[in-house]
């Protein structure tokens, strides 16, 4: 290939891989675009959340002391200089004196160091899978506390219409003197308690909207749009108490930031007694006087160390950092039981709501709707009285709202159990 098609050929090249840049940017940002299914939401609560930057930063942190930590060298070489003159009957000479001296380790306390940057690098690893589990976790219940609200929403609207033909039918009915003042005011009374009821559907919707987009790094202010409704998430595995409570424990970013710290707080202890250890400086001069005399020489010197509380011995610094370390002993005990604790309680409080969710007939709900739709024609037949419209229409609208707390009940139950156990949040258990 010449020049001539090499040029046009690059420029080709060059110019699909910013097409290529481009559209991968344009898929990116349309990944975090509305409506948010519930996988959108895991993921760009992720690259949203501060708690997670922060932690992805902690590693750039952990970075710059492991540089810091492969030093070689306790300390720069120093070099001296020195000059000065002599006289003496009548003679004047001028002598110079140059010293170079290194300090050496002696003891590895390179190699504790590094053991310890490490350390610290594997504790902000688990520190950063632990809130990345959290925020996609918190992110997931808001987005399951507004599809609830939504369909709260909808069918507080529908239970309002139906309300507010019951109260005019009523009041109808009170003209025509078909029925008692008092029914009539039943119904106002009970048609302005879903209203009210509806309003603070209303409410809770803008919360969780506000929520859900403080969540997703949004204008919590402003609506926020999601596909699809308020569903079951995948169940658990049917795996024994005991299984989850182990698969925890090892696998959750709280235990294993606990044990890495243990290991961090008990390599700075050992960096310690190393530390205790001198140091020795070698040195080499030279010399040079007037007199054409010339002297090269070395030598080697090393710290002095005095008892305490005389001279420093690093008693003290030991002394507490074995004392950290055991209580990063205790904590990671503390994290452990706290971890075992909350398995147990998800497991048994998804155990309550399947069981609690399983007690809602899909037959009898479907029957609610229609009953309720049917209660204006039952009145206007002869078949109800308002009274017993009024009382059936209460607990048919309980049952039908009792439905959508138990769904997102057993929905957050299980989203919690997931999260406590460390199972993947969406499903798909290995």
């Amino acid at each position: 290939m010449n020049r001539k098609t090499a040029l046009p050929a690059a420029r080709t090249a060059l110019l699909l891989l910013l097409l290529l840049l481009v559209q991968r940017n344009a898929r990116a940002a349309e990944a975090c675009a509305p409506p948010f299914a519930p996988g959108d939401v895991a993921r760009c609560a992720l690259a949203a959340d501060p708690g997670v930057r922060q932690a992805r930063l902690e590693r750039k942190v952990v970075a710059g002391k492991t540089r810091a930590a492969q030093v070689w060298l306790p300390s720069n070489p120093v070099v001296s200089v020195s000059a000065a003159g002599r006289s003496a009957s009548g003679l004047s000479a001028t002598n110079v004196y140059g010293n170079l001296s290194l300090e050496i380790e002696v003891a590895g306390q390179r190699g504790v160091r590094l053991g310890v940057a490490r350390a610290e690098a594997a504790v902000a690893e688990r520190r950063l899978a632990a809130g990345e589990q959290e925020a996609a976790a918190q992110a997931l219940a808001a987005w399951l506390e507004l599809a609830a609200a939504e369909e709260q929403r909808g069918l507080a609207g529908e239970v309002a219409r139906i309300a507010d033909g019951l109260a005019a039918l009523a009041a109808a009915r009170e003209r025509e003197s078909l029925t008692s003042p008092l029914d009539a005011d039943l119904a106002a009374a009970e048609a302005g308690r879903i209203g009210l009821e509806a309003a603070l559907v209303e409410r809770r919707l803008r919360v969780a909207e506000a929520t859900l987009a403080t969540s997703l790094g949004l204008d919590p202010a402003g609506p926020v749009a999601i596909a699809g409704g308020l569903a079951p998430l995948a169940p658990p595995p049917g795996e024994a108490l005991p299984v989850l409570i182990d698969r925890a424990i090892a696998e959750r970013g709280e235990v294993g930031a606990a044990a890495m710290e243990r290991q961090v707080l008990a390599r700075r202890t050992s960096l310690l007694r190393r530390l205790r250890i001198p140091n020795p400086t070698l040195s080499v001069y030279a010399q040079s006087d007037g007199f054409n005399e010339r002297v090269i020489g070395g030598g080697i010197s090393l710290p002095l160390p005095l008892p305490s509380p005389i001279g420093r011995t690093l008693a003290g610094e030991i002394a507490e950092a074995g004392a950290r370390q055991e209580q990063g002993e205790a904590a990671e005990a503390a994290v452990r039981r706290q971890v075992g604790l909350e398995v147990a309680r998800a497991f048994a409080e998804e155990k309550a709501r399947t069981k609690a969710l399983a007690r809602f007939s899909p037959t009898l709900l479907s029957r609610a709707r229609v009953d309720l739709q049917s209660l204006r024609d039952g009145i206007a037949a002869g078949q109800l009285s308002i009274r017993d419209a009024l009382v059936a229409q209460r607990n048919l609208v309980e049952l039908l709202q009792l439905h959508v707390e138990a769904r997102l009940a057993h929905a957050l139950a299980v989203l919690d159990l997931r999260h406590a156990a460390a199972l993947p949040l969406l499903g798909g258990d290995r």
